[in-house]
């Protein structure tokens, strides 16, 4: 049969897309009685959305953990407190933040706590790795990067107290604290400012921060890898200060705040640059506008964060890489620019000024939803207008015949933009890759592999040169499990999905489609029965990196199926394993002209030992069928 062209496989699928787009909305979040958001960071842990809240005279603090229906507080040990700006970071697994202390406990006296969504420890840094006449924690604002938690301290001048001298990194692995010095880099702030450790932003593999350098006053971009402190640039703006504008990563880029002599909150805010691990460009910002002492979040594909436009405060933009529009706030409500945003089962959080009480701000908390924001289009494909991928075999029993892939893209104008390239791979069952190619054009290919074993398909994204992120993957045991083409089209703008599914002779076979985060964690799915055509009309909690294509449990029962010896003389073994559930299965050998010399049912998983003793020397063919439709084939040689 002569496979159809892309091009109206395409429109087929064009004829069949509805849109999904909807346009933000804002909502309030009913808290506990009497409480405000602060200026805490809000961080997801364990599905549960954590803040720091305050009451109304803003001098008392606590923690509060919400799972998008309920709060329930989460109750610090006796004497201790929170501030009203904390940090928290996870690392395997468990909650850190730096507490404040009660004034004249002198037994209370930890400098970091961790929880494990059910109890809080307080963990005491040992006076051996930060001795008081020596060194001196710099806020209380710890950061992780791999498997460990950094705290950061200056080391002290004896005679002058000077706070402003070298950095030091308390580091904690969970189990044992030590520390490091960082070379040539300084504290965050020059004298006469505040002391605030700067924000961190993990990217490419390493980690970001704004230090300032003693020696030349210059805040420059440091880069931390595990090992090496490196300076990645030497920074052609002035970099401002944390505590501030947040660096961000976004659209593959990181995203720095820089000042200048005219920004209203200099020396913390104004501009933006933006840096691709290579070179720094400015990003431009029209004259009238300027970005206040602001958070910054990713959300939708936007970059959210507060600006000043002429109005009286600060008013909240998104920037969607080229363009910046404003998005007013409800009435009588205005973004407080130095609360945190943070991103929870699919909407944006935020913290809105509403009104004025005895000279003290009133702060509540807002959601604010877009359904484009909740796509199960993996993010790696943000800058696709359209892809279009389908897979098909042509009398293959183990693995695709090949793949064609098409997609559009608008052409990049920004100086450091680079389209990605297409990097297509087949893994064995070892995730050892048998053959893989990278495309810069759409194409149509065969897979120069021979139809031996079941393989799997990925799809990953990239730059020449950069980490590639597996974006697609089609499971090995599709193709045998009955799985004739899959052709996934997504229009990543619109938010628009579309599946077909073909199998072989039409039977129905159940698959699984799940969205992947960057660790592999399921973050969606859902289960279909091919044969299919269907929009895929789905929203997730949060976005995720990789779409992946399975046969569901069900059918998957046989998970392998090994003979040996190969070649064999007499009675092979033939093992078949299964996920550990009992499986009916059928056993038949046949010769190369189709005739069936041995044939079996029995429950696997099982190792058989067929009679081909009077087998005639030769080559045959052995079917493993499973009693709910997937079959295995593999040859054999009979000396």
């Amino acid at each position: 049969m002569k496979t159809p062209s892309l091009t109206s496989w395409r429109m087929l699928l064009l004829a069949l897309f509805v849109t999904l787009r909807a346009a933000g909305q804002f909502s309030p979040v009913a808290l506990p009685l009497g409480l405000q958001p602060t200026e805490s960071e809000m961080v997801v842990y364990q599905n549960n959305l954590y803040l720091v809240l305050q009451n109304a005279t803003h001098d008392s603090f606590s923690l509060h953990k919400y799972n998008g229906s309920v709060f329930t507080a989460v109750p610090l040990p006796a004497s201790y407190k929170l501030y009203p700006n904390t940090q928290f970071e996870e690392v395997n697994g468990q909650l850190y933040f730096m507490p404040d202390h009660t004034a004249g406990d002198l037994v209370n006296t930890a400098e970091l706590m961790r929880y494990d969504g059910t109890t809080l420890t307080a963990i005491d840094i040992p006076d051996a790795i930060i001795p008081s006449d020596i060194l001196q924690l710099s806020g209380h604002h710890p950061f992780a990067f791999g498997n460990t938690l950094y705290i950061e301290a200056v080391h002290l001048d004896s005679i002058t107290f000077d706070l402003f001298t070298q950095t030091v990194w308390i580091k904690y692995d969970g189990t044992t604290f030590s520390r490091m010095q960082v070379p040539y880099r300084f504290t965050c702030q020059p004298v006469g400012e505040p002391a605030r450790p700067s924000d961190k932003r993990i990217y490419q593999g390493k980690i970001y921060m704004r230090y300032q350098d003693h020696i030349t006053g210059r805040r420059e971009l440091i880069s931390f890898d595990g090992t090496t402190v490196s300076v990645e640039t030497m920074h052609p703006d002035e970099i401002a200060l944390p505590g501030g504008c947040d660096m961000e990563v976004y659209n593959g880029n990181l995203y720095i705040p820089t000042s200048t002599p005219t920004s209203p909150d200099r020396p913390f805010a104004g501009k933006l640059d933006r840096y691709n691990g290579t070179a720094i460009t400015a990003v431009t910002i029209p004259a009238s506008l300027s970005y206040a002492k602001t958070t910054l979040a990713e959300y939708g594909g936007k970059l959210f964060g507060a600006m000043h436009d002429a109005s009286v405060a600060p008013r909240w933009y998104a920037y969607d890489g080229t363009t910046f529009t404003l998005v007013p706030t409800p009435s009588g409500t205005a973004i407080h620019p130095a609360g945190d945003q943070q991103v929870f089962q699919c909407k944006l959080y935020i913290n809105l000024q509403i009104g004025i009480y005895a000279g003290t701000l009133i702060h509540a908390l807002y959601t604010y939803s877009d359904i484009a924001a909740c796509s199960i289009i993996p993010l790696p494909f943000e800058r696709f207008d359209g892809f279009d991928i389908r897979n098909y075999r042509r009398e293959r029993d183990w693995c695709w015949t090949g793949p064609e892939i098409d997609w559009s893209i608008t052409p990049c104008t920004l100086p450091d933009c680079i389209d990605p390239l297409v990097r297509l791979s087949l893994l064995d069952k070892d995730s050892k890759t048998v053959w893989s190619e990278t495309y810069q054009k759409p194409f149509s290919t065969v897979f120069p592999v021979e139809d031996k074993q079941p393989l799997t398909e990925v799809v990953a994204l990239g730059q020449k040169d950069k980490t590639f992120q597996d974006a697609l993957i089609f499971d090995k045991d599709l193709v045998p499990g009955g799985i004739q083409t899959i052709g996934l089209s997504m229009k990543p703008k619109q938010n628009k999905v579309q599946l077909v599914v073909e199998t072989q002779k039409g039977q129905t076979v159940p698959i699984v489609m799940a969205l992947l985060d960057s660790k592999g964690k399921t973050l969606w799915q859902e289960k279909f029965v091919a044969p299919l055509n269907t929009q895929v009309n789905a929203v997730s909690s949060q976005r995720g990196v990789t779409l992946r294509f399975t046969l569901a449990e069900a059918l998957k029962g046989i998970t392998s199926v090994s003979i040996f010896p190969n070649p064999a003389v007499g009675a092979p073994a033939i093992n078949i394993a299964t996920n550990g559930t009992k499986v009916p299965a059928t056993v038949t050998i046949t010769n190369f002209n189709g005739k069936t010399v041995y044939q079996k049912n029995l429950t696997a998983p099982i190792i058989d030992h067929p009679d081909l003793s009077l087998a005639t020397p030769g080559l045959y063919i052995v079917t493993v069928t499973s009693g709910v439709g997937s079959a295995y084939k593999q040859t054999i040689v009979i000396k």
